[in-house]
This record gives structure tokens, C-alpha cells and sequence, in this order.
């Protein structure tokens, strides 16, 4: 009897360890990454292009297992969005899903991670223009990481535009 009762304590103390996740899940937070965002020029002409730049770069020390917060994003630079706002605009970012798994990817220590567009500048208004990013981390990606850049404000005024420096 006292076998027994040995081998059923020895097993349930078996599944318990058996049963414990020992990994040690990471934790991030914004200050794990760099996420800037550049023009190429700072004054210009109406009609003409600026090129906006936005970097994202993991300084965590550690490669990062991510999801895509969206199914529509298909490689890993998807996941950077640029805004181009007009003042009264809120900063939002309206995606449209068409459904399905989202990516998974790694994201390595020190990777950068770039995307740029062509943007035109128009007559008479003034432009906020900022880059936004979001992916899912940890156990079952339950954890969420969301970052913005600061914000660039271009002012264009009759013929001319330019980008205000002192703030």
C-alpha cells in the first residue's frame, strides 16, 4: 500500500513539474527601441516631393518574437505607418482588414527596420506628420507594444513651405 501511495505522490509531483512553464518571458517597453522620423529637406517650394523616413531599431539586447497587429501586414516593414495630418485631424491610423492570420516574425537585436514615402506638399496648409507602429509579443502574443515618433509640423505658406525648428 505504501508503494502505492509513494507512486501516485511521485507521479502527481511528475505532472506538476512537467506542467510548469520555466521559461522567463521578457518583458519590453518603449524605451527597448528607437523610432524616429525624418524629412530630406526642410524648406522647399509648393509642388514639390519631400521623402519621409521612419526607423524603428530593437536596442532591447535580445531577439523579440512579434505578430503583426493586422492581417494585412505581409513583411515585417508593414508594420510601420506613417500619417500625414492636417491640424483639426486626429492622429489616427483607420486600418481596413481583409481577414486572415497575421505574420509572425523575429525581430533581431540591432535590426533597423526602415520604410519611406513621397509625399507632395500643397499650397497654404500646415502638416503633421508622424510614424506609428504596433506588434505582439510574449507567451501567445498577449503582450502589446504601440509606439509613436514625435511629431513634424511643415507650414506652407503661398509658394513656400517650411518646417518650423524651434519646437
Amino acid at each position: 500500500m505504501k508503494k502505492i501511495i509513494l507512486l501516485f505522490l511521485n507521479l502527481i509531483l511528475l505532472i506538476g513539474l512537467l506542467g510548469c512553464n520555466s521559461k522567463n518571458i521578457e518583458k519590453y517597453d518603449i524605451h527597448d527601441f528607437e523610432f524616429n522620423i525624418s524629412i530630406n529637406r526642410v524648406e522647399g517650394q509648393t509642388d514639390e516631393n519631400i521623402i519621409i523616413k521612419v526607423s524603428l531599431k530593437n536596442i532591447s539586447g535580445s531577439d523579440i518574437k512579434i505578430r503583426m497587429i493586422h492581417t494585412d501586414f505581409k513583411k515585417i516593414e508593414d508594420m510601420i505607418l506613417i500619417g500625414i495630418f492636417k491640424p483639426n485631424e486626429e492622429h489616427n491610423f483607420i486600418l481596413n482588414s481583409k481577414g486572415g492570420n497575421r505574420k509572425k516574425f523575429v525581430f533581431r537585436q540591432n535590426q533597423v527596420i526602415e520604410k519611406e514615402i513621397i509625399f507632395k506638399i500643397e499650397e497654404n496648409c500646415i502638416y503633421e506628420i508622424l510614424g506609428s507602429c504596433g506588434f505582439n509579443y510574449g507567451s501567445n502574443y498577449a503582450e502589446t507594444i504601440q509606439l509613436k515618433t514625435n511629431i513634424i509640423k511643415i507650414y506652407s505658406e503661398g509658394k513656400q513651405w517650411k518646417i518650423n525648428l524651434s519646437l
